[in-house]
């Protein structure tokens, strides 16, 4: 049902188109109301008939812990498109109404400690990428969710809602690494075993073919569905880095999740609505080599790694001398890249804190780390 909140936010986010927003906006009021009502003390703890994490490994996850997590991100959502067009008392209020929800959430289902109640991939990869945690909390949610990863054997357990928030969760709480790990993985469960095992489109389930078993449920299971694909997301927004700094891309943002280990290149186009924006970036020894491609009549802010911002260098030019190009340095071991429209190359020698990252071998067996058994077995 969120969907009617969640598609035309993205929807505006990646056109600025706010005629949908206007066409639908009361619908939208009406299932924000209809999600109040229900509530209890800003908690959806009702009955739920819902599919909840669904084809999630671990099916332990809490369906009313992920019922609150939506309810709050939608009132996020509602407040940027009320103010979007124009129904700035709307998006006080919706504001508002995520700040309650949001605190209600914490003390609901979080302990002090930050583990959330159902202790799973999922619940903390939706409570951090949805702003649900204060700082403090954040920090031992991500490094509770990094735990999980590590002893469900390097595995993912998500199902359609974890599987898309938990890659860009990790990369957030910084650990890229462990999402990296997780894309190249080619054991069960895996895109990279569903490649190995003759998929030409992505399968509804992880467990759509069973290792050594064959199709156990070939009559309900489709091998063409978009859900556990969501990881492409992550391909765009996280590794090559492209996202909107203003809703339809008049301003750009591209900030790459840069490995020195693991994969040495990444090349994406997407085809914006203002034209191609093009991201790609290797890797040869300590160099960055950073070429992006912005369209006419926009601007972007590159970021890069960086331990000096005198260490970018524009190849042909020299960054600080091309012609509108300024530097920015936000913090250690950042520098911001401020262009216009137009063909864009830049080198860097890749500080220190990426160097020494390395991405986790994939482990030899299935079976989960210690202290938890896989809930796959």
């Amino acid at each position: 049902m969120d969907a009617g909140i969640i598609v035309p936010h993205i929807i505006y986010t990646m056109y600025a188109d706010v005629r949908l927003l206007r066409r639908h906006y009361i619908s939208m009021k009406k299932y924000m109301t209809y999600l109040e009502g229900r509530s209890e003390g800003f908690l959806l703890e009702g009955p739920m008939e819902a599919y909840g994490d669904w084809n999630g490994l671990d099916r332990r996850t809490s369906k009313v812990v992920i019922a609150t997590a939506f309810f709050a991100w939608d009132a996020r959502l509602m407040s940027e498109m009320a103010r979007a067009i124009g129904e700035e008392d709307d998006a006080v209020y919706y504001a508002s109404l995520f700040e309650k929800v949001r605190r209600a959430f914490t003390e609901a289902y979080v302990s002090p400690q930050g583990r959330i109640r159902s202790d799973t991939q999922t619940v903390y990869a939706l409570a951090l990428s949805m702003g649900l945690l204060d700082e403090a909390l954040a920090a031992a949610a991500a490094s509770r969710l990094a735990e999980l990863v590590v002893s469900d054997g390097w595995r993912l357990t998500t199902g359609y809602i974890g599987t898309r928030f938990i890659l860009q969760a990790l990369t957030d709480s910084g650990k890229p690494e462990m999402a990296l790990r997780l894309l190249l993985n080619r054991g069960f469960p895996s895109w990279g075993f569903m490649l190995d095992n003759g998929a030409t489109t992505l399968w509804e389930k992880w467990d759509a073919y069973a290792p050594g078993g064959g199709m156990p449920d070939p009559r309900n299971t489709s091998f063409n569905h978009y859900a556990l694909g969501s990881v492409g997301d992550w391909l765009y927004a996280g590794l090559a880095g492209i996202q909107p700094a203003e809703p339809g891309f008049r301003a750009i943002t591209i900030r790459p999740t840069v490995f020195a280990h693991g994969i040495q290149h990444v090349r994406a186009e997407y085809l914006s609505v203002r034209g191609v924006i093009v991201s790609g970036w290797t890797v040869a020894e300590q160099t960055l080599r950073m070429k992006i491609s912005i369209p006419p009549n926009t601007s972007a802010s590159l970021h890069l790694p960086a331990d000096k911002a005198a260490g970018v260098r524009e190849v042909g030019v020299g960054a600080q001398d091309g012609k509108g190009v300024a530097l920015t340095w936000p913090e250690p071991g950042r520098v911001v890249v401020k262009v216009g429209s137009g063909d864009y190359e830049f080198e860097t020698t890749l500080p220190e804190e990426i160097l020494r990252k390395t991405i986790p071998r994939e482990p030899d067996t299935n079976g989960a780390g210690k202290g938890r058994e896989a809930p796959w077995l």
